[in-house]
């Protein structure tokens, strides 16, 4: 029973044992495998055409994810849905096949066929009407449209009327062509085409394209928008744009935004004012870069922005950081659908890709794609995409995405999308025979006109040998026949232009019957001088509509060919109104009034007043300024200069060194600049024979004046620079002067930055040096004197301010080795400037972070993969050790796949990824100058540095130099913030510096020696010799240390080994091991004594500071290491080392030790131990310092005595 009552319970326990088991997890169901049976099921029992049209849509969308041939799924489509909804997949088909015409094509006819014919007509729940896989087929239609080449009007229109019927398709903004939409839309339509795209996105990602601006309707009798006008939030003007974007942060982070407004425009934040037109900040000409104030909660973003038809598209990105988001306020019926089924996120996610990346945006749709053809590689359509997406990346060097892009056809050659982007990739780089035999393997009427045209730019001028259109071939004339696309008349128009224009020009008119719009013929009659037929074609283009600023400067160069200057002058008139900047347009204004012979008093007061109102136009200022009416100063005599008898024995002398600025209250100067050189010897004959100017320079006169009042002008020819001065002999006076332009500070107007003035030279003396300023009175100057300067002359009239400086009989610079805060008698000028602006400029040179950028985000991460104290160092070793620093100032994304560029921009932007906030600082070396920092000029600061808080500073200039840590140069002296504050920072000291070596010689016989050295170096002395170690291959570096150290200390000497290692990471430490021979080490003395004269490695201060010359400047010594050398002497057999006594010398200047301690056996160990004060010397205390230098030398340098063993 007890057995019988044991085997029951322990079944009842296994039994509760199973079933307490969790059950097994229920495999998760796939998507497409579960819409794949609903559509078999739905298909059983439905019967309306529409729905079965729908869900055999599906089914090809889900096939063709599946890598599916869209040719084959495209027919199964045309059995069962409307004519024209397999164009869809005909024009993926095409996109694999490499036809662009046909794709085009084919996508517009499946708009056209599957779009809503009337929005209020179709009831919401129409299957038509709420289709999700339907709305994104659409979608990539459009996407394949961006930037189509529009073959004809037809095509245009046809695009049109879809844009109207569903606008949130941004098809017709990027055509490229919107001066054709009046033809076939209602002004009150026209501003909601292609406005209607948002985007949906995790990541922070950039916002690029025009399509998110609307453009209100034109109001009537609006006033033109006038150079110079800002933007007021009121202004009614009818190109005006404005987009109001919704900003949303979590937690206050940085936002920025990237804006090329191509005209005037505003950025307002919550009805604030953050940037107005006229203001550029950035490095790259015409983009505005600002950073939107860190905040949390919602604000609202507006941009306003003139957006002139000639300006083109204006462009915006906006960059969040992971905290904040920004969204798109669109249209109430675009985004009124419902949420995607998870069957169709696949391919929805690669319409949006590839939406995004029509729209500007690549760094998440090249990641998406990338994974997709990573897990499908023969997936065609994902990869074609990829390669399109590649090559359009802005964000990516040519040259790197031509490679990423080869990358992608390599395992397809043979394919028609691979052929295609081969092609391209080979045209660009310049191998058209390449290009010629990929194309060659296309069989489509763009692929013949491609080849058309690349065999025309290729190969020479056709002779008149040759016949019609043999030169390309049958297949292009084939197409001539029954062509709709304008390319092939105008490429074969091009092919006959020169041989025979007949047939070009019956070329050229069909291709206008497709593409009115095309300014073609007009350049042709223009080029073969017809210009009555080119008056005509141009009125046409007018009266049509297509009025831009080249049509104009058309219409008055074919004038001026009639003869016709009132016209011409109509023409250029109307081309100033429309765009009053414009600098051609009013030089030919200038020309055909003095042509119809205008008073030219009144044509200078015109050009006076173009000038003030366009102070940057350089080729007409210079003409204002070069006019008889140009007043300046009246230059000095001669021959009273003569007399002075000044700089008679140098070989050559300034007579006359002048400077004379003309500034505008608009902004900008002129400068001329008049210089009179005697030439004392046949050594300055020789070498100012050559006069070379700016090349910016107008040149007013070169002369050579002879002694006895002979002129000579010079010689110049147009393939050299510089003027040959003739018959030059000693006492000639070389006179010349020209103008320059100091344009003022772009987009700060009524700004200038004036340039430094040295009142001496630093190869010869100068008689009289004059530095004139002429400015109105309203305009604020702040003067910058350096050095010691004569009392500068200030009047006051009718014309403005006048300022003059004089400086009469200065000797040439002095130029001192070492020279401490030396300031050379200089003055420099700025206009209309406060420091705000001048910090405001520092602070735009500030790095764009480029949150875009996959790989900079990517190798943030890696090297920070959780925040530490070792982010900083780690990052800016990285940086310090893999990119060689050409100090190239490119977006921090290019640095990276070029591993060349500014270090430090790349260094910043991979700390603002990691969440630092560091700053930017221009420092200079400590020497240069010893007084406060006020007005700082950017070329006064040259070394730029990193401040990254709560780590300190980085040096990126040395591969080496650890992280934290300041070379000597700079160690303790001021630096500038780059902020919009006046902000100014101490420097750390510089990290201490030591070298130690360990060395033995071995003296033989014959008095050489064999010298074995183990060297340890420490701190900015070691950072130098790393750097050079690195950068040199092991010859080199052995070539470098035989002729610079040892040949310089052991002439004849040999380096015999070399061996070193790399320090850890976090250590500037070099440890060396190298041996050489040396011969003639010893001398004999006293009998038949030796003395051991040369020892590793002396300093030889004498030499190097040149204390034997006198000195007028403070002196600076050179940041020498600590130095210990212990040297075993082992002398020649029969020798021994004689005892000496032990040297000490210890000042305020530095110190030495050296001591000879007896060894073992007849060997001695030399200990020398040395320091210097890199202190500067007061020159009242050069004569003290000399002491103890030549001192110094002796006691460093005092021989060794080797006496015969007794």
């Amino acid at each position: 029973m007890l057995k019988a009552a044991m085997l029951w319970m322990g079944i009842l326990l296994s039994s509760c044992t199973w079933f307490s088991r969790p059950m097994p997890p229920k495999a998760t169901a796939d998507p497409a495998t579960e819409k794949r049976a609903s559509i078999r099921q739905e298909l059983t029992v439905t019967r309306d055409a529409r729905t079965r049209c729908l869900l055999h849509l599906h089914g090809a969308v889900l096939d063709l994810m599946d890598g599916r041939d869209p040719a084959a799924l495209g027919a199964a489509i045309a059995r069962v849905c409307p004519d024209g909804w397999a164009s869809g997949f005909k024009a993926l088909q095409s996109l694999l096949a490499g036809d662009p015409w046909s794709l085009q094509e084919h996508a517009l006819r499946f708009l056209e066929a599957s779009s809503v014919p009337e929005a209020s007509s179709v009831p919401e729940a129409s299957p038509v009407a709420g289709d999700e896989a339907l709305h994104h087929l659409r979608l990539l239609a459009a996407a394949l449209l961006a930037n189509a080449d529009i073959p004809d009007t037809s095509f245009t229109r046809r695009l049109a009327m879809v844009a109207m019927r569903d606008p949130s398709l941004p098809v017709f903004l990027w055509t490229g062509a919107p001066h054709l939409l009046r033809e076939v839309a209602p002004p009150g339509q026209t501003r909601t085409l292609g406005t209607g795209l948002t985007f949906s996105r995790s990541d922070p990602l950039p916002l690029l394209g025009r399509l998110h601006f609307s453009r209100p309707a034109p109001v009537t009798g609006g006033s033109r928008w006038k150079d110079g006008d800002r933007l007021s939030a009121g202004s009614d003007h009818p190109a005006r744009v404005t987009l109001s974007l919704p900003l949303s942060c979590s937690t206050p982070g940085p936002m920025l935004l990237e804006l090329r407004s191509l005209g005037p425009a505003s950025v307002r934040i919550d009805g604030v004012l953050e940037a107005e037109s006229g203001r550029t900040p950035g490095v790259e000409g015409g983009i505005w870069r600002l950073q939107v104030p860190p905040f949390s909660g919602s604000r609202t973003l507006v941009i306003s922005l003139v957006a002139t038809p000639r300006a083109g598209a204006p462009r915006l990105r906006l960059v969040p950081s992971s905290a904040c988001s920004f969204g798109v306020d669109p249209f109430p019926s675009v985004n009124a659908r419902r949420p995607l089924p998870a069957w169709l996120a696949p391919f929805a996610g690669l319409v949006v890709a590839t939406l995004d990346a029509s729209a500007g945006s690549f760094s998440g749709p090249r990641s998406l794609l990338a994974g997709i053809t990573s897990g499908k590689p023969r997936f065609m359509l994902a990869r074609a995409l990829f390669a399109r997406m590649i090559l359009a990346d802005p964000s990516l060097l040519p040259e790197t995405a031509r490679r990423l892009a080869l990358l992608q056809t390599a395992a397809f050659p043979g394919d028609g999308w691979s052929l295609f982007e081969q092609a391209r990739i080979a045209e660009v780089d310049g191998r058209p025979e390449q290009a010629m035999e990929k194309l060659s393997r296309l069989d489509s009427a763009w692929a013949i006109v491609a080849r058309a045209r690349l065999a025309l730019e290729t190969s020479d001028v056709p002779t008149a040998g040759d016949t019609g259109d043999a030169k390309f071939g049958s297949p292009l004339a084939g197409l001539l026949v029954s062509s709709r696309h304008h390319r092939v008349f105008l490429t074969a128009a091009a092919a006959v232009r020169r041989r025979d224009p007949r047939l070009a020009l019956a070329y050229l008119k069909p291709a206008l019957a497709l593409r009115p719009d095309l300014p073609d013929l007009l350049q042709f009659h223009l080029q073969t001088q017809q210009f009555p037929e080119a008056l005509a074609e141009g009125l046409r283009l007018f009266t049509a509509g297509y009025l831009n600023e080249t049509l104009l400067s058309s219409l008055g160069s074919a004038c001026l060919g009639l003869r016709n200057l009132e016209g011409a002058l109509q023409w250029n008139d109307q081309r100033l109104a429309d765009d009053p900047g414009s600098e051609p347009a009013f030089l030919r204004r200038l020309d055909v009034l003095t042509a119809l012979g205008h008073d030219p008093a009144g044509l200078f007061r015109e050009l006076a007043a173009h000038v003030a109102r366009f102070p940057y136009h350089r080729d007409t200022l210079l003409l204002y300024w070069a006019s008889p009416s140009f007043r300046q100063t009246t230059l000095p005599d001669l021959k009273a200069l003569l007399d002075l008898n000044w700089g008679k024995d140098a070989p050559a002398v300034f007579l006359l060194n002048r400077e004379e600025h003309f500034l505008s209250s608009r902004g900008g100067a002129f400068v001329r600049v008049t210089r009179w050189v005697r030439l004392n010897t046949p050594v300055a004959v020789e070498e100012l024979g050559e006069l070379e100017l700016p090349s910016d320079a107008l040149i007013l006169d070169v002369r050579t004046l002879k002694a006895d009042g002979t002129v000579y002008p010079p010689s110049s020819t147009p393939q050299k620079s510089s003027f040959s001065l003739r018959n030059l002999e000693p006492g000639d006076i070389v006179i010349f002067s020209y103008l320059r332009v100091n344009a003022p500070v772009p987009g700060l107007p009524g700004r200038t930055w004036g340039p430094r003035f040295q009142l001496s030279h630093r190869a010869f003396p100068t008689v009289l040096a004059e530095w004139v300023v002429h400015a109105p009175l309203d305009l604020p100057l702040v003067l910058r004197p350096e050095g010691r300067l004569p009392e500068i002359q200030r009047t006051i009239d009718a014309d403005g301010v006048h300022l003059k400086l004089q400086s009469w009989t200065g000797d040439r610079l002095p130029s001192e080795l070492r020279m401490a805060h030396f300031v050379a008698p200089s003055i420099q000028m700025h206009a209309g400037f406060s420091e705000e602006d001048l910090y405001a400029l520092f602070a735009e040179e500030t790095p764009w972070p480029d949150w875009d950028s996959l790989e900079l985000a990517q190798l943030a991460r890696q090297l920070c993969p959780r925040p530490g104290a070792a982010c900083v160092p780690d990052t800016a070793r990285w940086v310090l050790r893999q990119i060689r620093d050409d100090r190239q100032l490119t977006r921090a994304a290019h640095i990276l796949q070029r591993r060349a560029g500014s270090r430090i921009h790349l260094l910043f932007a991979l700390l603002r990824h990691q969440g630092y906030h560091p700053r930017m600082l221009l420092a200079r070396a400590s020497r240069t100058s010893d007084g406060p920092i006020a007005w700082p000029d950017p070329a006064e600061f040259p070394i730029w540095l990193l401040d990254v808080p709560g780590f300190g500073f980085i040096d990126t200039r040395f591969s080496h130099l650890p992280p934290g840590r300041m070379v000597p140069a700079v160690g303790g002296s001021e630096a500038v913030v780059l902020s919009p504050r006046p902000t100014t920072v101490r420097l750390g000291p510089a990290s201490p510096q030591s070298r130690t070596l360990e060395a033995r010689a071995r003296i033989s016989q014959d008095q050489s020696a064999n010298f074995e050295i183990h060297e340890v170096s420490s701190g900015f002395h070691a950072v130098q010799k790393l750097d050079t170690f690195a950068r040199l291959s092991p010859e080199a570096l052995r070539e470098q240390i035989q002729v610079d150290s040892l040949q310089r200390y052991f002439p004849g000497s040999r380096l015999l080994s070399l061996d070193w290692k790399r320090p850890p990471a976090d250590r500037e430490e070099l440890t060396a091991t190298y041996t050489f021979w040396a011969p003639s080490v010893c001398a004999p003395a006293d009998g038949k004594n030796l003395e051991l004269r040369r020892f590793p490695f002396p300093w030889n201060l004498r030499r190097r500071f040149g204390v034997f010359l006198p000195r007028t400047t403070d002196f600076l010594p050179n940041a020498l290491p600590y130095t210990r050398l212990e040297l075993t002497i082992e002398p020649p057999a029969g020798m021994m080392v004689e005892a000496s006594p032990e040297l000490k010398l210890e000042t305020e200047f530095g110190r030495l030790h050296r001591r000879l301690v007896p060894g073992p056996g007849r060997s001695a160990r030399l200990i020398l131990e040395k320091s210097l004060r890199p202190e500067v010397i007061p020159v009242a205390r050069w004569k003290a310092f000399s002491a103890f230098v030549q001192l110094f030398d002796e006691y460093e340098t005092l021989p060794v005595v080797l006496v015969p063993v007794r």
